[in-house]
């Protein structure tokens, strides 16, 4: 489980990545926080429906989460001028 949370910690990242160069408004950044929480739930509840073991699924989360941040920090440390700046101001 620890591996798939990374894997699907990756591709929420990748999407969140994705998303938030396409915002452009304050309420459009907020949208997709919204929508990250809203996408690692479906994925809880996808492997609950399966049957996997409530334990199984907190090793599940943490490796995700922590693979979000990790790319963040990868994102961070390879373009640092693009989060001194923020989100664009409407």
């Amino acid at each position: 489980m620890e591996e798939l949370g990374r894997e699907d910690g990756a591709a929420v990242a990748d999407w969140i990545i994705a998303e938030l160069g396409l915002a452009r408004a304050p309420s459009e950044f907020k949208d997709v926080g919204k929508s990250a929480v809203d996408r690692i739930k479906e994925l809880v509840r996808s492997y609950e429906e399966r049957g996997v073991s409530e334990s199984l699924i907190a090793v599940w989360r943490s490796a995700c989460v922590a693979e979000i941040y990790r790319r963040f920090a990868e994102l961070r440390q390879a373009s640092p001028e693009a989060t001194e700046s923020g989100p664009a101001k409407d």
